[in-house]
Protein backbone atom coordinates (compact mmCIF):
# COMPACT_ATOMS: atom_id res chain seq x y z
CA UNK A 1 0.00 0.00 0.00
CA UNK A 2 1.07 3.81 -0.69
CA UNK A 3 1.88 6.60 1.33
CA UNK A 4 -1.24 7.72 -0.36
CA UNK A 5 -3.18 4.82 -0.12
CA UNK A 6 -2.59 5.03 3.49
CA UNK A 7 -3.59 8.50 4.39
CA UNK A 8 -6.53 7.75 2.53
CA UNK A 9 -7.92 5.13 4.38
CA UNK A 10 -7.47 7.09 7.75
CA UNK A 11 -8.66 10.43 5.96
CA UNK A 12 -11.82 8.42 4.79
CA UNK A 13 -12.08 6.12 8.53
CA UNK A 14 -12.21 9.26 10.11
CA UNK A 15 -14.56 10.81 7.94
CA UNK A 16 -16.61 7.93 8.32
CA UNK A 17 -16.32 8.56 12.59
CA UNK A 18 -17.54 12.29 11.58
CA UNK A 19 -20.41 10.87 9.55
CA UNK A 20 -21.60 8.03 12.71
CA UNK A 21 -21.01 10.78 15.48
CA UNK A 22 -23.22 13.26 13.72
CA UNK A 23 -25.36 10.51 11.70
CA UNK A 24 -28.46 12.64 12.56
CA UNK A 25 -27.48 15.83 10.97
CA UNK A 26 -25.85 14.57 8.05
CA UNK A 27 -28.56 11.90 7.20
CA UNK A 28 -31.45 14.50 8.55
CA UNK A 29 -35.36 13.89 7.27
CA UNK A 30 -35.89 16.23 4.56
CA UNK A 31 -37.90 18.88 6.04
CA UNK A 32 -34.94 21.63 6.66
CA UNK A 33 -35.09 25.19 4.83
CA UNK A 34 -36.73 25.22 1.93
CA UNK A 35 -33.35 25.70 -0.13
CA UNK A 36 -32.41 22.38 1.32
CA UNK A 37 -35.00 19.90 1.58
CA UNK A 38 -37.48 20.93 -1.46
CA UNK A 39 -34.23 20.81 -3.94
CA UNK A 40 -33.32 17.67 -2.68
CA UNK A 41 -37.03 16.23 -3.20
CA UNK A 42 -37.32 17.61 -6.39
CA UNK A 43 -33.61 15.80 -7.55
CA UNK A 44 -36.20 12.63 -6.81
CA UNK A 45 -38.61 13.97 -9.14
CA UNK A 46 -36.13 14.68 -11.93
CA UNK A 47 -34.78 11.49 -11.50
CA UNK A 48 -38.06 9.43 -12.27
CA UNK A 49 -38.67 11.31 -15.05
CA UNK A 50 -34.82 11.30 -16.65
CA UNK A 51 -35.83 8.15 -18.63
CA UNK A 52 -39.10 9.18 -19.78
CA UNK A 53 -38.66 9.80 -23.90
CA UNK A 54 -35.49 9.81 -23.91
CA UNK A 55 -35.41 10.37 -27.90
CA UNK A 56 -34.86 12.27 -29.94
CA UNK A 57 -33.20 14.32 -27.14
CA UNK A 58 -31.57 12.37 -24.07
CA UNK A 59 -29.51 15.67 -23.39
CA UNK A 60 -32.10 17.43 -21.78
CA UNK A 61 -33.39 16.85 -17.98
CA UNK A 62 -37.54 16.32 -17.76
CA UNK A 63 -39.31 17.09 -14.56
CA UNK A 64 -42.71 15.18 -14.07
CA UNK A 65 -45.79 18.14 -12.67
CA UNK A 66 -47.97 15.67 -9.93
CA UNK A 67 -50.70 18.34 -10.18
CA UNK A 68 -51.26 17.96 -13.98
CA UNK A 69 -50.06 14.31 -14.33
CA UNK A 70 -47.43 15.47 -17.15
CA UNK A 71 -43.37 15.34 -17.82
CA UNK A 72 -41.85 18.15 -19.55
CA UNK A 73 -38.48 19.53 -20.32
CA UNK A 74 -36.49 20.98 -17.79
CA UNK A 75 -34.28 22.90 -20.58
CA UNK A 76 -31.66 25.05 -17.31
CA UNK A 77 -30.47 21.21 -16.33
CA UNK A 78 -28.74 18.33 -18.66
CA UNK A 79 -30.02 14.57 -17.52
CA UNK A 80 -26.67 12.96 -16.98
CA UNK A 81 -26.77 13.33 -13.33
CA UNK A 82 -30.32 12.69 -13.09
CA UNK A 83 -29.94 8.99 -14.81
CA UNK A 84 -27.23 8.44 -13.02
CA UNK A 85 -29.22 9.30 -9.59
CA UNK A 86 -32.41 7.46 -11.08
CA UNK A 87 -30.08 4.03 -11.57
CA UNK A 88 -29.08 4.25 -7.85
CA UNK A 89 -32.31 4.77 -6.50
CA UNK A 90 -33.71 1.66 -8.49
CA UNK A 91 -31.01 -0.29 -6.61
CA UNK A 92 -31.24 0.95 -3.62
CA UNK A 93 -34.58 2.26 -3.13
CA UNK A 94 -36.62 5.63 -2.75
CA UNK A 95 -35.53 7.04 0.30
CA UNK A 96 -34.36 9.96 2.21
CA UNK A 97 -31.73 8.07 3.59
CA UNK A 98 -30.84 6.50 -0.15
CA UNK A 99 -30.19 10.01 -1.49
CA UNK A 100 -28.47 11.21 1.88
CA UNK A 101 -25.84 8.40 0.90
CA UNK A 102 -25.82 8.99 -2.49
CA UNK A 103 -24.85 12.71 -2.19
CA UNK A 104 -22.33 12.57 0.85
CA UNK A 105 -20.51 9.37 -1.03
CA UNK A 106 -20.52 11.40 -4.27
CA UNK A 107 -19.23 14.45 -2.56
CA UNK A 108 -16.44 12.73 -0.85
CA UNK A 109 -15.59 10.89 -3.47
CA UNK A 110 -15.00 13.96 -5.66
CA UNK A 111 -13.43 15.61 -2.92
CA UNK A 112 -10.78 12.56 -2.63
CA UNK A 113 -9.92 12.83 -6.12
CA UNK A 114 -8.78 16.15 -5.95
CA UNK A 115 -6.85 15.61 -3.29
CA UNK A 116 -4.50 12.85 -5.16
CA UNK A 117 -4.77 14.56 -7.85
CA UNK A 118 -2.15 17.46 -6.29
CA UNK A 119 0.07 14.53 -6.06
CA UNK A 120 1.63 15.25 -2.39
CA UNK A 121 0.78 12.86 0.45
CA UNK A 122 1.37 15.39 3.60
CA UNK A 123 -1.15 13.79 6.45
CA UNK A 124 -2.50 17.01 7.27
CA UNK A 125 -3.89 17.53 3.33
CA UNK A 126 -5.72 14.27 3.84
CA UNK A 127 -7.14 14.87 6.87
CA UNK A 128 -9.13 17.65 4.97
CA UNK A 129 -12.07 15.47 4.73
CA UNK A 130 -13.08 14.85 7.80
CA UNK A 131 -12.40 18.65 8.76
CA UNK A 132 -14.94 19.32 6.14
CA UNK A 133 -17.19 16.97 6.86
CA UNK A 134 -16.98 18.53 10.76
CA UNK A 135 -17.74 22.18 9.35
CA UNK A 136 -20.50 23.99 9.43
CA UNK A 137 -21.14 23.83 5.36
CA UNK A 138 -19.96 20.48 5.52
CA UNK A 139 -22.76 19.24 8.10
CA UNK A 140 -25.32 21.54 5.85
CA UNK A 141 -24.10 20.80 2.06
CA UNK A 142 -22.34 17.37 2.21
CA UNK A 143 -25.49 15.90 2.11
CA UNK A 144 -27.68 17.93 0.05
CA UNK A 145 -29.18 16.01 -3.19
CA UNK A 146 -28.83 17.65 -6.24
CA UNK A 147 -26.88 18.36 -9.40
CA UNK A 148 -24.22 20.40 -7.51
CA UNK A 149 -23.24 16.52 -6.24
CA UNK A 150 -22.28 16.15 -10.07
CA UNK A 151 -20.28 19.29 -10.33
CA UNK A 152 -18.11 18.47 -7.12
CA UNK A 153 -17.46 14.76 -8.48
CA UNK A 154 -16.66 16.31 -11.76
CA UNK A 155 -14.12 18.65 -10.43
CA UNK A 156 -12.58 16.34 -8.66
CA UNK A 157 -12.49 13.82 -12.10
CA UNK A 158 -11.45 16.38 -14.17
CA UNK A 159 -8.26 17.43 -12.05
CA UNK A 160 -7.32 13.93 -11.61
CA UNK A 161 -7.84 13.10 -14.75
CA UNK A 162 -5.50 16.17 -15.90
CA UNK A 163 -2.97 14.76 -12.96
CA UNK A 164 -2.70 11.20 -14.67
CA UNK A 165 -3.00 12.29 -18.31
CA UNK A 166 0.26 10.60 -20.39
CA UNK A 167 0.55 10.92 -23.25
CA UNK A 168 -2.10 10.80 -26.55
CA UNK A 169 -3.84 8.12 -24.83
CA UNK A 170 -4.56 10.66 -21.77
CA UNK A 171 -5.28 13.52 -23.41
CA UNK A 172 -7.90 11.70 -25.43
CA UNK A 173 -9.65 10.30 -21.52
CA UNK A 174 -9.47 13.80 -20.47
CA UNK A 175 -11.46 15.12 -23.49
CA UNK A 176 -13.70 12.59 -23.10
CA UNK A 177 -14.20 13.22 -19.08
CA UNK A 178 -15.05 16.88 -20.26
CA UNK A 179 -17.91 15.74 -22.58
CA UNK A 180 -19.05 13.50 -20.08
CA UNK A 181 -19.16 15.70 -16.70
CA UNK A 182 -21.06 18.47 -19.39
CA UNK A 183 -23.52 16.18 -19.78
CA UNK A 184 -23.46 15.33 -15.74
CA UNK A 185 -23.46 19.37 -14.98
CA UNK A 186 -23.29 21.90 -17.48
CA UNK A 187 -22.04 24.18 -14.66
CA UNK A 188 -18.64 22.26 -14.97
CA UNK A 189 -17.41 24.35 -17.97
CA UNK A 190 -15.41 27.09 -16.18
CA UNK A 191 -13.47 24.93 -13.97
CA UNK A 192 -12.94 22.82 -17.02
CA UNK A 193 -11.53 25.93 -18.88
CA UNK A 194 -9.64 26.65 -16.26
CA UNK A 195 -7.84 23.21 -15.74
CA UNK A 196 -7.16 23.10 -19.61
CA UNK A 197 -5.45 25.84 -18.76
CA UNK A 198 -3.32 24.16 -16.13
CA UNK A 199 -2.49 21.73 -18.12
CA UNK A 200 -0.77 23.98 -20.55
CA UNK A 201 0.84 26.13 -17.98
CA UNK A 202 2.41 22.15 -16.94
CA UNK A 203 3.31 20.99 -20.11
CA UNK A 204 3.75 24.38 -22.18
CA UNK A 205 1.25 22.32 -25.29
CA UNK A 206 -0.59 25.14 -27.31
CA UNK A 207 -1.92 22.31 -29.30
CA UNK A 208 -2.58 19.86 -26.58
CA UNK A 209 -4.70 23.71 -25.26
CA UNK A 210 -6.35 24.47 -28.40
CA UNK A 211 -7.93 20.91 -28.52
CA UNK A 212 -9.06 20.97 -25.06
CA UNK A 213 -10.86 24.48 -25.39
CA UNK A 214 -12.25 23.13 -28.48
CA UNK A 215 -13.50 20.06 -27.63
CA UNK A 216 -14.79 21.79 -24.50
CA UNK A 217 -16.69 24.36 -26.64
CA UNK A 218 -17.93 22.27 -28.88
CA UNK A 219 -19.34 20.29 -25.92
CA UNK A 220 -20.62 22.63 -24.25
CA UNK A 221 -22.02 24.24 -27.50
CA UNK A 222 -24.03 20.67 -27.79
CA UNK A 223 -25.52 20.34 -24.33
CA UNK A 224 -26.97 24.07 -24.14
CA UNK A 225 -28.07 23.84 -27.67
CA UNK A 226 -30.06 20.48 -27.00
CA UNK A 227 -31.50 21.75 -23.71
CA UNK A 228 -32.52 25.35 -25.95
CA UNK A 229 -34.27 22.70 -28.61
CA UNK A 230 -36.40 21.05 -26.31
CA UNK A 231 -38.37 24.13 -25.35
CA UNK A 232 -41.50 23.77 -26.90
CA UNK A 233 -42.11 26.65 -28.60
CA UNK A 234 -38.59 26.20 -30.61
CA UNK A 235 -34.96 26.75 -30.94
CA UNK A 236 -34.94 30.22 -30.62
CA UNK A 237 -37.18 30.50 -27.43
CA UNK A 238 -35.07 28.38 -26.10
CA UNK A 239 -32.05 30.26 -26.34
CA UNK A 240 -34.05 33.40 -25.21
CA UNK A 241 -34.51 31.47 -21.87
CA UNK A 242 -30.99 30.07 -22.11
CA UNK A 243 -30.01 33.77 -22.43
CA UNK A 244 -32.45 35.00 -19.59
CA UNK A 245 -31.77 32.12 -16.85
CA UNK A 246 -28.24 33.28 -17.36
CA UNK A 247 -28.76 36.75 -16.78
CA UNK A 248 -30.67 35.60 -14.21
CA UNK A 249 -28.31 33.38 -12.47
CA UNK A 250 -25.07 36.49 -12.86
CA UNK A 251 -27.52 39.21 -11.67
CA UNK A 252 -25.83 40.11 -8.17
CA UNK A 253 -22.82 42.20 -7.44
CA UNK A 254 -19.20 41.34 -6.32
CA UNK A 255 -19.71 42.55 -3.33
CA UNK A 256 -22.88 40.45 -2.42
CA UNK A 257 -20.02 37.72 -3.45
CA UNK A 258 -17.04 38.89 -1.53
CA UNK A 259 -19.95 39.19 1.85
CA UNK A 260 -21.07 35.42 1.92
CA UNK A 261 -17.74 34.03 1.12
CA UNK A 262 -16.02 35.66 3.98
CA UNK A 263 -19.51 35.30 6.37
CA UNK A 264 -19.10 31.22 4.62
CA UNK A 265 -15.24 31.23 6.19
CA UNK A 266 -15.98 33.05 9.70
CA UNK A 267 -18.75 30.67 10.21
CA UNK A 268 -17.17 27.70 8.66
CA UNK A 269 -13.07 27.63 9.68
CA UNK A 270 -14.58 29.33 12.97
CA UNK A 271 -11.08 31.41 13.57
CA UNK A 272 -12.03 34.71 14.04
CA UNK A 273 -11.21 37.53 13.59
CA UNK A 274 -8.29 36.11 11.23
CA UNK A 275 -10.72 33.68 9.34
CA UNK A 276 -10.32 35.43 6.09
CA UNK A 277 -6.79 36.24 6.65
CA UNK A 278 -5.25 32.68 7.78
CA UNK A 279 -6.74 31.53 3.98
CA UNK A 280 -5.18 34.40 2.03
CA UNK A 281 -1.83 33.95 3.64
CA UNK A 282 -2.29 30.12 2.99
CA UNK A 283 -2.84 31.17 -0.29
CA UNK A 284 0.64 33.45 -0.76
CA UNK A 285 2.55 30.51 0.97
CA UNK A 286 1.37 28.32 -1.57
CA UNK A 287 1.97 30.52 -4.72
CA UNK A 288 5.49 31.12 -3.07
CA UNK A 289 6.22 27.29 -2.91
CA UNK A 290 5.19 27.07 -6.84
CA UNK A 291 2.25 24.44 -5.53
CA UNK A 292 0.23 26.04 -8.92
CA UNK A 293 -2.13 23.24 -8.71
CA UNK A 294 -3.13 23.91 -4.54
CA UNK A 295 -2.44 27.84 -5.86
CA UNK A 296 -5.37 27.14 -8.88
CA UNK A 297 -8.62 25.94 -5.81
CA UNK A 298 -9.52 29.25 -4.83
CA UNK A 299 -8.65 31.22 -8.07
CA UNK A 300 -10.78 28.00 -10.42
CA UNK A 301 -13.99 28.89 -7.36
CA UNK A 302 -13.50 32.72 -7.64
CA UNK A 303 -14.05 32.64 -11.24
CA UNK A 304 -16.87 30.80 -10.96
CA UNK A 305 -18.58 32.92 -8.67
CA UNK A 306 -17.61 36.25 -10.94
CA UNK A 307 -19.43 33.96 -13.96
CA UNK A 308 -22.65 33.13 -11.86
CA UNK A 309 -22.87 35.28 -8.83
CA UNK A 310 -26.37 34.94 -8.04
CA UNK A 311 -26.25 31.06 -7.83
CA UNK A 312 -23.42 31.44 -5.34
CA UNK A 313 -24.93 33.83 -3.59
CA UNK A 314 -28.20 32.73 -3.36
CA UNK A 315 -27.55 28.90 -2.68
CA UNK A 316 -25.75 27.90 0.72
CA UNK A 317 -25.04 24.74 -0.80
CA UNK A 318 -23.19 25.73 -4.07
CA UNK A 319 -20.24 27.44 -1.41
CA UNK A 320 -19.03 24.07 -0.07
CA UNK A 321 -16.53 23.83 -2.75
CA UNK A 322 -15.02 26.95 -1.12
CA UNK A 323 -14.74 26.16 1.92
CA UNK A 324 -13.20 23.01 1.14
CA UNK A 325 -10.50 24.17 -1.28
CA UNK A 326 -9.95 27.01 1.40
CA UNK A 327 -9.11 24.02 4.01
CA UNK A 328 -6.86 22.47 1.28
CA UNK A 329 -4.65 25.83 0.81
CA UNK A 330 -4.23 26.25 4.40
CA UNK A 331 -3.23 22.65 5.12
CA UNK A 332 -0.84 22.88 2.20
CA UNK A 333 0.58 26.28 3.51
CA UNK A 334 0.92 24.28 7.23
CA UNK A 335 3.12 21.71 5.32
CA UNK A 336 5.28 23.91 3.29
CA UNK A 337 6.04 26.04 6.26
CA UNK A 338 6.94 22.88 8.15
CA UNK A 339 9.11 21.51 5.31
CA UNK A 340 11.15 24.63 5.79
CA UNK A 341 11.72 24.55 9.12
CA UNK A 342 15.37 23.84 10.19
CA UNK A 343 14.47 22.33 13.38
CA UNK A 344 11.88 19.97 11.41
CA UNK A 345 13.64 19.62 8.20
CA UNK A 346 15.12 15.75 8.85
CA UNK A 347 12.74 14.78 11.59
CA UNK A 348 9.51 13.46 10.10
CA UNK A 349 7.80 12.16 13.47
CA UNK A 350 8.23 15.76 14.63
CA UNK A 351 6.78 17.03 11.64
CA UNK A 352 3.60 14.53 11.42
CA UNK A 353 3.02 15.00 15.04
CA UNK A 354 2.50 19.20 14.32
CA UNK A 355 0.55 18.33 11.28
CA UNK A 356 -1.89 16.08 13.97
CA UNK A 357 -1.69 19.05 16.70
CA UNK A 358 -2.77 21.77 14.01
CA UNK A 359 -5.45 18.76 12.47
CA UNK A 360 -6.99 18.21 16.07
CA UNK A 361 -7.11 22.82 16.77
CA UNK A 362 -8.82 23.12 13.37
CA UNK A 363 -11.39 20.11 14.12
CA UNK A 364 -12.35 21.70 17.45
CA UNK A 365 -12.71 24.99 15.83
CA UNK A 366 -14.54 23.66 12.80
CA UNK A 367 -16.49 21.95 15.12
CA UNK A 368 -18.13 24.68 16.55
CA UNK A 369 -18.83 26.76 13.30
CA UNK A 370 -22.79 27.45 13.27
CA UNK A 371 -24.81 25.91 10.60
CA UNK A 372 -27.40 27.87 8.23
CA UNK A 373 -29.89 25.38 7.78
CA UNK A 374 -32.76 24.94 10.24
CA UNK A 375 -35.38 22.68 10.40
CA UNK A 376 -38.55 24.56 8.67
CA UNK A 377 -41.83 24.57 10.23
CA UNK A 378 -43.91 24.38 7.08
CA UNK A 379 -41.89 21.46 5.29
CA UNK A 380 -41.98 20.02 8.38
CA UNK A 381 -45.72 19.61 8.58
CA UNK A 382 -46.22 19.34 5.11
CA UNK A 383 -44.03 15.85 4.88
CA UNK A 384 -45.38 14.62 8.02
CA UNK A 385 -48.76 14.65 6.71
CA UNK A 386 -47.93 13.67 3.13
CA UNK A 387 -46.32 10.78 5.07
CA UNK A 388 -49.18 10.11 7.43
CA UNK A 389 -51.59 10.07 4.46
CA UNK A 390 -49.45 7.52 1.94
CA UNK A 391 -48.72 5.00 5.04
CA UNK A 392 -52.50 4.99 5.63
CA UNK A 393 -53.69 1.01 4.24
CA UNK A 394 -57.00 2.56 3.39
CA UNK A 395 -55.07 4.99 0.98
CA UNK A 396 -52.82 2.94 -0.54
CA UNK A 397 -55.39 1.25 -3.49
CA UNK A 398 -56.62 4.86 -4.29
CA UNK A 399 -53.25 6.67 -4.40
CA UNK A 400 -52.10 3.36 -6.91
CA UNK A 401 -54.41 4.68 -9.66
CA UNK A 402 -53.68 8.46 -10.02
CA UNK A 403 -51.34 9.83 -11.77
CA UNK A 404 -51.98 13.59 -10.20
CA UNK A 405 -52.37 14.90 -7.25
CA UNK A 406 -54.23 18.09 -5.55
CA UNK A 407 -54.26 18.95 -1.91
CA UNK A 408 -56.40 20.38 0.34
CA UNK A 409 -54.26 21.85 3.86
CA UNK A 410 -54.10 24.89 5.76
CA UNK A 411 -52.11 28.02 5.49
CA UNK A 412 -49.00 26.12 7.44
CA UNK A 413 -48.68 23.43 5.58
CA UNK A 414 -48.71 24.92 1.74
CA UNK A 415 -45.15 24.64 1.66
CA UNK A 416 -43.26 22.01 -0.30
CA UNK A 417 -45.97 19.79 -1.75
CA UNK A 418 -45.26 20.11 -5.06
CA UNK A 419 -41.19 19.02 -4.33
CA UNK A 420 -42.44 16.15 -1.78
CA UNK A 421 -44.91 15.11 -4.31
CA UNK A 422 -42.43 14.60 -6.71
CA UNK A 423 -40.26 12.58 -4.66
CA UNK A 424 -43.20 10.59 -3.05
CA UNK A 425 -45.24 10.18 -6.65
CA UNK A 426 -42.60 11.03 -9.25
CA UNK A 427 -42.34 7.48 -10.76
CA UNK A 428 -45.78 6.70 -10.83
CA UNK A 429 -46.63 10.39 -12.37
CA UNK A 430 -44.03 9.25 -15.14
CA UNK A 431 -45.11 5.31 -15.85
CA UNK A 432 -48.64 6.70 -16.47
CA UNK A 433 -47.70 9.23 -19.04
CA UNK A 434 -45.42 7.26 -20.92
CA UNK A 435 -48.36 4.68 -20.86
CA UNK A 436 -50.73 7.35 -21.86
CA UNK A 437 -52.85 5.89 -19.69
CA UNK A 438 -55.85 7.82 -18.23
CA UNK A 439 -55.35 10.49 -16.11
CA UNK A 440 -56.99 10.03 -12.81
CA UNK A 441 -56.67 12.65 -10.11
CA UNK A 442 -56.05 12.10 -6.37
CA UNK A 443 -57.57 14.49 -3.77
CA UNK A 444 -55.42 14.23 -0.53
CA UNK A 445 -56.28 16.06 2.60
CA UNK A 446 -52.96 16.83 4.65
CA UNK A 447 -55.41 17.56 8.09
CA UNK A 448 -57.24 14.19 7.79
CA UNK A 449 -54.55 12.43 5.99
CA UNK A 450 -57.76 11.53 3.97
CA UNK A 451 -57.57 10.80 -0.08
CA UNK A 452 -60.26 10.63 -2.93
CA UNK A 453 -60.30 10.40 -6.43
CA UNK A 454 -61.51 13.40 -8.16
CA UNK A 455 -61.42 13.51 -11.67
CA UNK A 456 -60.58 11.04 -14.65
CA UNK A 457 -59.81 11.84 -17.96
CA UNK A 458 -58.55 9.97 -21.28
CA UNK A 459 -55.53 11.47 -23.78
Amino acid sequence: MSAIQKRLAVAWLCTAAVLVIGRHTYWRPFDDTPQESLASGHAFGFAAASVAGLWPNPVVARYPNPRQGVVGPYPHWPNGFFLIFETYLRVFGRTEITGRWFAILGNLAGFTLVLVSLGRDDWLLFLTLPLLALSAIGRDALSFVFNDVGLCFSIGLLLFLAARARGPSGDRLFRAGVLVCLFMNHLIAPYAAGIALLRWFERRSFRSLAMDLTVLAAGTAVVLGACAAARPEGLEAGLSEAERIYAYRSDRTLADCYRLLNLDLRLSLNLEPVSSHVVALAWLIVVAARQWRVAFLIPSFLVFTVLLREYVVSHHFARLPFVFFCLVTVAVAVTVVLERLPMLRDRRLAATAVQALVAVLLAVRLAGGIREYRTDPAVQSTREHLFRAVARAENRPTLARCGAFRYVHEEGQRLGTMALSQMFFGPQVVQRFVRGAPLETCQIDLTTGAVELVAKRSY
